[in-house]
């Protein structure tokens, strides 16, 4: 009788333990099954998402999408003086954001083209008191980037600052090619002006965390159109 006792109990041991190894199985290749185009598509924006949180970026900043009241611009350090244009100083901008605009320079530099921070981090009251001057071309407070610390405002060399006319000069050709290789885009281009509800601005520069999605927005146009596209 202990003998077959013994025979049906390896038997429905046997037939748990073979039904474990089989779901196993099936759920082990449901997890590893390749992903369809949408759902790859999906993966990349989330991923892009998560490394943008990570880093503190605030991507989509403007009229319509205001910083919250109580923001705080994070890691803010100087940029070094050599590279400041010298009508200014102490021009500050978020850390990364500082380092890659240094190697930028530096980059542009060894091509004989001299680029030079003219603006940077502002803080509020800054923020409102230029748009009070100025309310066609500066931005109300909390709507904009220049609030973040990833915002500069780029000059050539030591020429005349903030004017249309930097599209014509050899810095603005080299950040139109080289700007995204250090995480930079720029942010108010001349064919956009109806999507970004902001002026032509040739010299305004935003750090959005890195070249790969430099890249994908420069291909969608501005960061209104990669948000509302990758939102869709």
């Amino acid at each position: 009788m202990r003998k077959w006792s013994l025979v049906i109990f390896i038997m429905i041991t046997g037939i748990g333990l073979g039904h474990y190894y089989v779901t196993a199985e099936q759920s082990s290749k449901k997890a590893t099954s390749p992903l369809t185009k949408e759902e790859e598509k999906k993966e990349e924006v989330l991923s892009s998402s998560k490394q943008d949180e990570s880093m503190g970026l605030p991507l989509l900043v403007n009229e319509h999408h205001k910083l919250p009241c109580g923001f705080k611009a994070k890691d803010l350090v100087y940029i070094k003086p050599q590279f400041v244009h010298s009508c200014k100083k102490n021009i500050k901008l978020n850390r990364l954001a500082a380092i890659n605009f240094e190697k930028m320079c530096l980059a542009a530099r060894e091509q004989g083209v001299y680029l030079k921070a003219v603006s940077g981090y502002r803080t509020r009251a800054e923020q409102k008191s230029l748009h009070r001057a100025s309310p066609r071309y500066a931005a109300s407070p909390q709507a904009s980037e220049h609030q973040t610390g990833y915002a500069v405002d780029v000059a050539s060399g030591e020429k005349r600052l903030l004017e249309v006319s930097f599209k014509k000069t050899r810095a603005y050709q080299w950040l139109k090619k080289h700007a995204k290789e250090f995480g930079f885009i720029e942010r108010y281009p001349i064919n956009r002006v109806r999507v970004t509800g902001k002026p032509y601005e040739p010299w305004h520069y935003t750090y959005v965390g890195g070249k790969e999605l430099a890249i994908k927005i420069e291909q969608s146009g501005t960061i209104e159109e990669y948000v509302a596209l990758n939102n869709a």
